[in-house]
């Protein structure tokens, strides 16, 4: 479960800045040993300046990452030490257009996101990367389409330990980028997550805009259960 106050600017077309606070659902599966599938789903409430509010479900988005099997012998002997060793993934995701556009909850259109990562082990810390191209709206409608370039990097502390010791820190750190593109200004976000917990844990994240078309201010809490054997399963999943 997730929970996050977002205030965001809307696109021009839309009147102006509003608060949004969401309760969102998210799981992970590993389909199987390379395979990570995720659905993600959620609730919104949001308030415009005039104090209007609206309330109602967002759009669903599902996701799949393949972890390559590249460097397959650093990755085995990291394990036997302790850490995840290096990984590079291909993945895809997609946004339904489940959400009452009506009420501006949602986007009204089907947009798809096809992205390459990477992550690796730095003593104790690891640092991951992964850019990708988002295709937003109608592919077959030119002026419907937009397409957007972005690039993500970070760098996470997990302190040592397994699944069943208790309430052991972590945390992470990451940098987004939105190109601009025809319809779409620059936006960058700088955000970072704290969390305690292994097989269960509790996080608090947040995010502050680096440009003026990104949310100013993102703040989140967050509570977690993991059913996998392995943490974090795999160094290109949705840890960011």
């Amino acid at each position: 479960m997730h929970l996050e106050n977002d205030q965001d600017l809307i696109p021009a077309f839309r009147a102006g800045p509003r608060d949004r606070f969401s309760v969102g659902l998210s799981g992970h599966w590993m389909a199987a040993d390379r395979v990570l599938l995720d659905l993600g789903w959620d609730v919104s409430s949001d308030r415009h300046p005039d104090g209007h509010r609206i309330t109602g479900p967002g759009d669903i988005e599902l996701g799949a990452m393949v972890r390559l099997p590249i460097a397959e012998a650093a990755r085995t002997a990291a394990r036997r030490a302790g850490g995840l060793g290096p990984s590079f993934g291909l993945g895809w995701r997609v946004k339904l257009p489940n959400a009452a556009d009506e009420g501006e909850l949602g986007s009204d259109e089907t947009d798809l996101c096809v992205l390459a990562a990477a992550a690796a082990d730095l003593g104790p810390l690891r640092v991951w990367a992964g850019g990708g191209l988002a295709i937003l709206g109608d592919p077959t409608m030119l002026a419907a389409q937009d397409d957007v370039g972005f690039v993500q990097a970070g760098i996470g502390w997990d302190a040592p330990g397994q699944l069943d010791q208790g309430w052991l820190p972590r945390a992470d750190l990451d940098l987004g980028l939105a190109l601009p593109s025809a319809s779409n200004p620059l936006r960058s976000e700088l955000g970072g997550r704290l969390a305690w917990g292994r097989r269960w844990s509790v996080g608090l994240d947040g995010a502050v805009g680096l440009s003026a078309a990104s949310p100013t201010v993102r703040m989140g809490l967050s509570l977690e259960h993991r059913f996998l054997a392995d943490f974090p399963g795999d160094g290109t999943s949705d840890r960011r």
